[in-house]
């Protein structure tokens, strides 16, 4: 099978277009906690596992607790 298109950035070989551009993306797909840029969306999945805000704390409705309780 023929592979006409060609990466111009690391040279890989495809059959179609479609799949080099799933290849190299016009854009990256950034993070957006932090800015982190990746061309797969697979490793950014996985970065958005562990690269998460922190959670917000709970707060009590009624309101805060009187002094001398813990």
């Amino acid at each position: 099978a023929a592979k006409p298109y060609r990466c111009e950035a690391c040279g890989k070989a495809g059959g179609g277009p479609a799949g080099l551009r799933h290849h190299q993306p016009e854009q990256p797909l950034g993070c957006p906690h932090c800015g982190a840029a990746f061309l797969w969306s697979c490793r950014l999945a996985r970065h958005l596992r562990a690269c998460r805000p922190p959670a917000k704390p709970y707060k009590c409705p009624v309101g805060p607790a009187p002094p001398g309780l813990p």
